[in-house]
C-alpha cells in the first residue's frame, strides 16, 4: 500500500485546519494597555479593548488573573474549593462578558496596587468566542520602590529593585558582590571580595588578601612607602629605606657653636679693654 498519497492527504487537512485557525484568529483584536511602571503604592490601571473584526456577531468572555498585585476594582472572581470540589484551585481572576455585533468594539479596565517592588508580570489575557480563544502577550510593569531610607524586605526591596533604600552591603537577601569595602552579609563564604579582607591589621594570604583586595591589611610590601599607614624603614623596610646619618646637621651645630664661641670671645676682650681704660687714672 503507498501511504504517500494518506500522508498528502492528512498534511493538507492540517494546512486547512490551520488556515482557517488563522481566519477565525484574525476575527477577533485584542489590545492591553498599562503603564511601563508605577510606584510602589500607586494604584494603576489596566485597559483591554476587544473588537470584532469578523461579519458576524461574537459572544465575548474576557479572563484575567490576578497576578502579584491587590485588585482595587472591579471584585475578582474567587473560586472556593468546597464549591467546586477541585484539587487545584485557580487564582482569583476577572471577569468580563459582552457580545460584540461586527465591527464593533468594547472596553473593560481594572485597577491594582502592587505588592512588591522589582517586575510585575502580568499574565496573557484570554478572550473566549464562538468556541475559539485569543491570547494577549504578557506583559511587565516595572515597580518601583517608596525610596524612604528603610530596606522593607517584606515589600520586595533589596538591592536590585530598590538601591536606593538597600545600598550595597545591606542585608537584604541578595548578594550583590559590589567592591565597595563593605563585606555583603548576604554573600556566603567569599563570593564578595569584600568579605576576603577582614581589616585586622594582619596580611593573611591563605584567606586570598593582597594588596589590591586588602590595602588596609597588605599596605607594606606594595613598593609605596605610605604615611597614612604609618609606614616607616622599621615596620615595613620593603617600601621603606632607612635614611643614612645626615652629617650636615653635625656640622651646622658645631658652626653655630663656633660663632657663637667666638662671639662671646670678642665682647669678653672689648669689655675687659673697657674695663682697663676705666682703671687708667687722670
Amino acid at each position: 500500500m503507498d501511504v504517500k498519497p494518506k500522508v498528502m492527504v492528512f498534511s493538507s487537512i492540517f494546512v486547512i485546519l490551520l488556515s482557517l485557525k488563522i481566519v477565525f484568529a484574525s476575527e477577533i483584536a485584542v489590545r492591553r494597555e498599562a503603564p511601563t511602571s508605577v510606584r510602589f503604592d500607586e494604584i494603576f490601571q489596566v485597559n483591554i479593548t476587544v473588537e470584532n473584526l469578523g461579519l458576524t456577531k461574537k459572544e465575548i468572555i474576557v479572563e484575567e488573573l490576578v497576578s502579584n498585585f491587590e485588585p482595587i476594582e472591579p471584585e475578582p472572581i474567587i473560586v472556593q474549593p468546597n464549591e467546586s470540589g477541585l484539587i487545584l484551585v485557580p487564582p482569583p481572576f476577572f471577569k468580563w462578558e459582552f457580545v460584540l455585533e461586527a465591527g464593533e468594539s468594547e472596553s473593560v479596565y481594572y485597577k491594582a496596587k502592587p505588592l512588591a517592588a522589582g517586575d510585575l508580570m502580568l499574565s496573557p489575557t484570554k478572550v473566549y468566542w464562538n468556541g475559539e480563544v485569543t491570547y494577549t502577550e504578557p506583559l511587565t510593569i516595572k515597580v518601583i520602590c517608596n525610596q524612604n531610607g528603610l530596606c522593607e524586605l517584606e515589600k520586595g526591596e533589596n538591592y536590585l529593585t530598590c538601591p536606593e533604600d538597600c545600598p550595597s552591603g545591606s542585608k537584604d537577601n541578595y548578594c550583590d558582590m559590589e567592591r565597595d569595602g563593605t563585606c555583603d552579609p548576604d554573600c556566603e563564604g567569599f563570593v564578595d571580595e569584600d568579605c576576603i579582607c577582614n581589616q585586622n591589621g594582619l596580611c593573611e594570604v591563605e584567606r586570598g588578601e593582597n594588596s589590591t583586595n586588602c590595602l588596609f591589611d597588605c599596605h607594606c610590601g606594595n613598593g609605596l612607602c605610605e604615611k597614612e599607614f604609618e609606614e616607616d624603614y622599621k615596620n615595613c623596610p620593603s617600601d621603606c629605606v632607612a635614611r643614612p646619618f645626615d652629617f650636615s646637621f653635625v656640622i651646622y651645630i658645631s658652626i653655630a657653636i663656633l660663632l657663637i664661641l667666638l662671639i662671646f670671645i670678642l665682647f669678653s676682650k672689648i669689655r675687659r679693654e673697657k674695663e682697663s681704660r676705666l682703671s687708667l687714672p687722670y
